[in-house]
Parts: C-alpha cells; structure tokens; sequence
C-alpha cells in the first residue's frame, strides 16, 4: 500500500544531507518515490548547487521521481523536462497586475503617513519582512484607520489562530474591502485576492509570490503591487532577513524599470536568477565535497553542519493551554505519557501530535522565564491564566520592544 507523506523541504533534504538517527530513520522511504516540491524557491543561495546534487543523486542513486511545482523556478533542476508545453505563453497572457517600485529607503513612520494620504475603498494587503515590524504597522493603522476592518496574521499567531483569521478574512470579503497585515505566511498556501498589494523589499521570488495576492482571480481591470524599502532608520528590515546580494540584485532590477506588468515577470525572474547566480558562494562546493567523502563530523563543512535554515537564536516549543480543548488535549496527553504500553502509547500520541500542533508556538528561550515548567509534564506548557499574559488572540505572542524575531 502506497503512503502520501506531507513534509517540509527542510526535513527532505536534511534527511538525504545529514547523520543524526531521526532524520536517517526515514531516508529507506525515499527508495522508488515521488517528490512533489511546492514552491521551493527560498532556499539560500549559497545552498542552491547542493540541493541541486542532492537531488539528483537521489533521482539517479534511489530511483526517485522529482515534480517541481513553481511559478518562479529557481536555479536548480535546470535540466528537467517542463510537463507544460510552451509554457512561456501562460505567463506573457496574464497581465492581472503590475509590479510599481518606489526607491529609496523609508522609515515606518513615514510610510503610514504616506499609505494614509493614499488610502482609498479597496482591499489593501502589506507583507513585512518581520514581526515587529508587521506589529508597529498594524498597531499605528488601527489607530488612525479605526472605522476600517483590519485584520493581522503572522507566525506570531497559534497555528489555530492562524486558520480561523484567515477565514475571518476570508468571510469579510463579502460585505467589506478588508485591510490585512501579515509578513511572509501569506505569501503561500493562502487564496485571498486584495485590490492592492504593499510588499516590503525582499528577494524577487518572494515578491512575486505576494503578488500572487493581488487580483488574484482577475476580476478587476489591473490589482498594483507596490514595492517599498522599510528601515528602522539604522538598517532595512529585508537586510535583516536576507542580507545585502538578493536585496541589492532586485533593487538593481526593479531600479531599471520601476513598472512591470504581469505578462513581464518571467523574463525579470529568469533575470534575477541569472545575476545571483554570479554571486553563489563556495559553501556548497564544500559540502559536497564532504557528501562525496564521508566526512561526518570535525570539519566546518562537515556533513553534521548542514542545515537549510540557519537557526536564529534559540527557540522553545511551548503549548498554550489556552482554551477548554487545549486543556482536554493536555491531559489526554500527560495520561498518554504516563502509559506502560508502549503500542498504546504509541497510538495515542500519533493521534495527539497533529491536534495539539495547532496549540503550540515556537518562542525565543529568553521569554522561558515567563513559563513555569513542570519537569513531570515533560513539554513546555502555559496554563490558561498565563496565556492570558503573555498572549493575544489579535496579535499573538507578547514580545519585548526591541524583539524582531523573525519566521
């Protein structure tokens, strides 16, 4: 019998680079499969050849079929077969939206005084490229704004949260023209269409992936994306996040023409692609060096050392008591614990895991002081009065001033 798993491109590939005993456990399931990759395109450019090696050498070595499912393909597979024909076509029709850059460097105070001299009856959606800053953000236009609907998404959110806003936003369609904050969560995974799209400066494939919000259905005659540059007044937050290569290289491009229309974008993307691959450092080189001669451990390529995302500080997974069913899982799940059989065991947290996932929120170790951990209850948990002080069901997760934790 044929198993469907979904995953993260992160497990995937830190399962087929890698050597630690919970990763290797599923590598024989990659024997004679089907990979389908959806969107796939924000890997680290400086990790682009070794995925690229990887991959194939599954596909040759384990017999693995790959299906690459993207609108903006990055550089890597670049000798697979299109299973559209002509595929060039589909995208030179669309002409649904255009792309508007505005350069120049602005703070976030200058930008909501902008935005609100603009602001008209349409359905607005501005992606930031951090929490804090999609925080400041929201909490200065619900202020000014305070007769329109305004809604607030992010990872800061509980997963559980997440789904229910979203289809807040969704229903809200019907009777309103909602205005949504949000940073990159929105920009995958989530059918909403807005009349108006404000990107903060990212890597091109991500801006065009926000631009896939904007009149998405092409009801309208043409949905505008703009595209700004927010700073705190030291540094931008895309450079935060990204670094200076890929925000330099779009700034670069979208410089040269500042409008572009839909039916344009795959030329720019194939463009942004070819530039930064100019700029594709040695690192994965060195790891593939390191795949190809077994070194495990001890050296700074070595095979222990790879990782898709470089991890961001620490983090801690903390499950939020935060209402009667959170609680009721809770329990269900200390009774789980406490079982001799190891089959029942077994069963009863495979059938836990995914329900109290929609309960569970990764945060910064330095905010572990607010949770009183209980070493018998073996996870991290807040119980619902604590949920009470350090979570709103709005905005999510409370966060120090000068936190901007990123996801």
């Amino acid at each position: 019998m044929s198993n469907v798993i979904v995953t993260t491109f992160v497990q995937v590939l830190e399962t087929l680079v890698g050597n630690r005993n919970r990763m290797l456990k599923k590598f024989n399931e990659f024997r004679h499969s089907i990979l389908i990759l959806d969107e796939v395109q924000a890997i680290p450019i400086e990790l682009l050849k070794v995925a690229d090696y990887i991959l194939r050498e599954a596909a040759r070595l384990l017999d693995c079929k790959i299906i690459l499912m993207t609108a903006t393909r990055p550089l890597f597979l670049t000798e697979a077969k299109e299973l559209l024909p002509d595929y060039e076509k589909y995208f030179r029709m669309f002409c649904r939206t255009k792309l508007i850059y505005k350069p120049g460097k602005t703070t976030i105070d200058e930008f909501i005084e902008d935005f609100l001299g603009q602001v008209e009856s349409k359905s607005y959606l501005i992606v930031c490229n951090t929490i804090k800053e999609s925080l400041l953000i929201y909490d200065d236009l619900k202020k000014a704004l305070p007769e329109r609907k305004l809604f607030y998404l992010s990872a800061n959110l509980l997963p559980c949260d997440r789904v229910e806003r979203i289809k807040e936003i969704e229903k809200s369609f019907d009777t309103l023209k909602p205005m949504v904050v949000s940073t990159q969560v929105i920009e995958a995974g989530v059918d909403l269409s807005f009349d108006y799209v404000i990107r903060d400066l990212a890597p091109l494939s991500s801006i065009i992936q926000a631009a896939g919000r904007c009149n998405r259905h092409g009801k309208e005659a043409l949905g505008f994306v703009r595209v700004v540059e927010l700073t705190n007044g030291k540094k931008a937050y895309g450079q935060m996040i990204y670094g200076d290569m890929q925000i330099n290289v779009t700034k670069q491009l979208l410089d040269q023409k500042r409008e572009i229309l839909e039916s344009d974008y795959l030329e720019l993307i194939h463009e942004y692609y070819e530039k930064i691959s100019g700029y594709v450092s040695c690192d994965s080189e060195n790891y593939i060096k390191s795949i190809q001669k077994l070194i495990f451990t001890g050296e700074k390529y070595a095979i222990d050392q790879f990782h898709l995302i470089e991890e961001k500080g620490a983090y801690v997974e903390v499950y939020f008591r935060i209402d009667e069913n959170a609680e009721c899982l809770f329990q269900k799940f200390l009774h789980a614990v406490r079982e001799k059989d190891m089959k029942k065991k077994y069963d009863s947290m495979l059938e836990l895991n995914p329900k109290m996932s929609a309960y569970t929120l990764s945060i910064p170790e330095k905010y572990v002081s607010r949770i009183n951990h209980v070493q018998e209850e073996v996870i991290w948990s807040l119980p619902m009065e604590g949920c009470n002080d350090n979570y709103c069901r709005d905005t999510g997760f409370k966060r120090e001033e000068e936190d901007y934790l990123v996801f």
